[in-house]
Formats: C-alpha cells, structure tokens, sequence
C-alpha cells in the first residue's frame, strides 16, 4: 500500500501534478508517445510500435470527446496536407490496386498525420521537446550499436563489410540505416549545445561519435553526401555561435572518414566511376522508366499503394520501352518525388511538394526568427535534419516504408517549435 502513493508521485514529476483522471489520461498520452519516438529505430517490433501508435490516439479522441481538453489543428502544413490526401483519397478508385492504396493512404498518410497533431499538441513546452529528442538519439544510438555488434562481433566479418548487408533487422535494408542515423547525428550535435553538465555532455559527444561511425560504415554514398551536406549547413548555421560543438563535429569526421574503409571510396576515381554508373545503368535509367509510366497515368498516377509500385509486372511492361543498357531489375524509383509523381501524376506531386517547401519554410522562420534561443537553435536542427532526410530521400524509397517514421517524426518536431513560438507569440 506505501508502494502506490512513491510511483504516483514519481509519475506526476514527469508530467506536473496529476490530480484528476484527465491528467492521468495526458501523462499517459505523452508516456507512451516517448516510447513510440523510442521505438522508430526498431520497426520489427510491431506489436509495441502499433500500441504506442494508436492508443495516444485513442486516449485524445477520448478527452476530446469528454470536453477534458482542446486539439488545435491550426499548422502550417495542415492546409498542404489535407489538400493532398484529399487529392490521393479522390483519385483512389482509378488507381491500378485499390484495395493496396486505401491501406497505404491510411497507414502512410492519415494515420501519421494525426500523430503529428497528438504531438504537436501535448508535448509543447522545452522540456517534453527535449525528451523525444533525448529518446530518439538514444534509440537511434542503440539501433546503431546493435548493427556493428551483430556484424562485426557476433558474425566477425571484416570492418571494410558494408554494414547491415546481412539484414540483421530485416526490415530495414543496409541503405536505409543511414537515414535513421544522419538525422540522430544532427540532434546529438546540437544537445552537445545545451548548457548541461559534463556527464550528459560526454552522452551526447559518445552518441554522436556512434553514429558517425554507423552511418560512415554504411559505405552508402547517399548517406556520406549526407553527412557531408550537414557538416556544411552545421557551418553555415552554427560556427559563430557554437564554434566548439561544430569544430568537434568537424574533427570526428574527418578523422573516422580518412581511417575508416569509407576512405577508399572518397578517392576520385571511385566518385567519378559512381557517377558514371548512376547515369548510365542505375537509378538514372530507372528513372527513366517511371518517366513513361507517368507519360501512361500524368493527372492521377498509378495510386499511391507501395504494392502497385513494386508490381514486376508493371516493370517488365515498361522495361522493353528502354534499350537493352538502361532496363533496370528495380522495383522502386529510389527517389521519394519520382514516386511521389508515379503514385498521385504532376498535379499529387505538386501537393507534397508544397507541404515539404511550406514545411521548411516555417522551421526556417523559426531558426532565424524565433522567439527564444531554444526555438531557434531546435529550429536550426529541426530544418538541417529534414534537409538530410530528403537528401537520402533522391537516393532511396522513403515513401510509405518503415523510414517514412522519420519524416513524421522531423515534421512533429518542427511543429511543436511553431506552437511554442505562437504560444510564446501570444504572451
């Protein structure tokens, strides 16, 4: 009985004081939102995943439904958002497998929009902010870890292997790592900014160095262009201000590229021979490919269901429309815009386009505009780390995939910066 009243207190610090069911219902809310964020890294759990997704969910409907509390839905992406899922929800009955768009257009686009809303409504304030970003540099640091283990220790194979080759989490494919690691580097980068004791400073730098190290042994060029691209916005941004925290980034780099076996693939020669085979037999050419399937579907697409893209037969129809040099074997674009337009025509990718160019615009107030130095500097790595995730996003399918998390995650992250900055607005 002395057991309740010692966890009721403990839980109440993490959320003010929680006195009535109402406030019981939101601590709930937030809890289990944090392990949702602590769970993206790991898309084969499932079951966990799907409960920390949907019950926050059901919990809001709830006190929404007994009056216990107000959802605003008044975002800068809400507008682009709603006008492109109506677009995809209107185009649905001419798409090629429309029982597979109305399950991806749910699980890809409605239901993660609503989590974003969830999020940007109860986690408003500097300190819930920083523990979804806490938790997410953990489990990214984690997941990390848990692939250079599993390859280079368990099964002893050569430091130079390409890591994750071996599908150790078989959902997520050596390529992708990268995306879930560049975006927990950008945010361990800037917590090493906040004024903190040396303990969670040296987390932080520990953090950060592991995922360097995962996303340089990657060996992905997208991910290495990535990397590259945020050392020089991280410039750009933060060496007048936080010339150390930068230098140290800087500094990490270089040395583990130059002594790591990414270094052979940083020569001249190799840059220049990947180039060459992008343009020539890669993704280039498979480009070219969902060209003229586009050309076939321009107003509405082939709809927006992953499982009509992946279609073989759709590759192998298209595929003798190209000559023998540039038919690829992919069943994927590799390039989240040229998706977006095969799955919804010009008019859908024209949608998505103005949620990322409003999207970014308004962390980009916020980092040069913000009310307060947390908004700006969190606005300042909120827009780096979504700049990353769609640099990897020209290079790989990110569209309705485990990785699409991150995107979700990044866009829930700026909004509650824009909320705080209204909130702030309005004192």
């Amino acid at each position: 009985m002395l057991v309740a009243p010692n966890l009721k207190e403990t839980f109440s610090k993490l959320c003010g004081n929680c006195h009535t069911k109402s406030d019981w219902m939101e601590l709930a809310i937030i809890t289990l939102l944090c392990a949702f964020v602590s769970l993206i890294p790991f898309p084969r759990l499932m079951a966990p995943r799907q409960i920390c997704f949907y019950l926050p969910i059901l919990l809001t409907a709830v006190m929404l439904y007994q009056k216990k509390t107000v959802i605003s839905f008044r975002l800068p992406i809400t507008l682009p958002f709603v006008m492109f899922f109506v677009w995809v929800t209107a185009t649905i009955f001419i798409s090629i497998d429309v029982e597979n768009s109305t399950h991806d257009i749910y699980a890809y686009l409605f239901a993660p929009f609503v989590l974003v809303i969830v999020f940007a409504n109860f986690f408003v304030s500097e300190k819930r902010f920083s523990k979804l970003v806490v938790l997410y540099i953990i489990a990214s640091t984690i997941f990390g870890m848990y692939y250079m283990y599993h390859d280079y220790v368990i099964l002893k194979l050569p430091f130079g292997t390409k890591l994750g080759l071996t599908n150790a989490w078989t959902e997520i494919p050596s390529n992708w790592i990268g995306i879930f690691t560049t975006t927990g580097v950008v945010l361990a980068l800037t917590a090493l900014t906040e004024k903190s004791n040396i303990y969670k400073k040296m987390v932080f730098f520990v953090c950060m160095l592991m995922l360097i190290v995962t996303s340089l042994a990657v060996n992905a060029n997208a991910t290495n262009l990535t990397l590259l691209v945020t050392g020089f916005l991280l410039i750009c941004f933060h060496i007048r201000k936080y010339l150390i925290a930068v230098s140290l980034f800087l500094i990490v780099l270089i040395l583990l590229a130059t002594n790591m076996p990414v270094r052979d693939m940083l020569t001249m020669s190799v840059m220049q021979g990947k180039v060459t085979r992008e343009l020539t037999g890669s993704r280039v050419p498979n480009w070219e490919r969902y060209w003229e399937i586009l050309k076939d579907h321009p107003i509405a697409g082939i709809g927006f269901g992953m499982e009509s893209l992946e279609q073989t037969e759709l590759r192998d129809q298209y595929n003798p429309l190209l000559s023998p040099e540039k038919r690829t074997d992919f069943t994927d674009p590799h390039n989240m815009f040229v998706s977006v337009a095969t799955r919804t025509g010009f008019l859908g990718l024209a949608l998505y386009l103005s949620i990322i160019i409003t999207f970014l615009y308004a962390v980009l107030r916020l980092a040069f505009k913000g009310s307060t130095p947390f908004i700006k500097k969190w606005g300042t790595a909120v827009a780096i780390a979504f700049i990353a995730f769609l640099i990897q996003g020209q290079f790989q399918p990110v569209v309705g995939n485990s990785v699409t998390d991150v995107f979700y995650f990044t866009i829930a992250l700026g909004m509650i910066l824009w909320r705080m900055q209204q909130a702030s607005a309005n004192n």
